[in-house]
């Protein structure tokens, strides 16, 4: 996680966490996608994702069939 936690924080805000996909070189998502993971995996609820959290967004999205994010 501390590629992506710019601040050292030990928590990913929304930014840090839509700059960690952006490095991801050849992954197609949207915004909207990185959006809506980050609302999915903030189980707690405080607008940032934990170690934990970060690394169950991660599995999901890129560790899966790598299928566009539901953003419905």
């Amino acid at each position: 996680m501390a590629i992506a936690d710019a601040d050292g924080s030990g928590e990913l805000n929304i930014q840090e966490f839509s700059e960690f996909f952006a490095k991801i070189e050849g992954l197609l998502i949207t915004q909207e996608e990185i959006n809506k993971i980050f609302e999915d995996f903030d189980g707690s609820g405080n607008n940032s994702l934990s170690c934990e959290e970060f690394a169950r967004a991660i599995y999901m999205y890129l560790m899966a069939d790598n299928e566009p994010y539901d953003t419905d």
